[in-house]
């Protein structure tokens, strides 16, 4: 979690970005495609680093 977000590695669907809000209920406000199986996250500034298998790394830049 950063920033008021969720970001989830979900396997061969790459990652979901969910807001977090005041609502309660997490909003899923992006899906981003990976090269592999998402297996791992780590959000740092305005990039998501995430650990694909087999053995990438995707850059992902989550600046508006």
């Amino acid at each position: 979690m950063a920033g008021g977000r969720a970001y989830v590695a979900v396997g061969a669907d790459g990652l979901e970005i969910y807001d977090l809000g005041a609502s309660g209920t997490p909003a899923l406000l992006s899906l981003v495609q990976t090269a592999g199986d998402a297996l791992a996250i780590r959000v740092d500034a305005n990039y998501a680093y995430v650990a694909d298998f087999p053995a990438t790394i995707d850059i992902i830049n989550l600046a508006p």
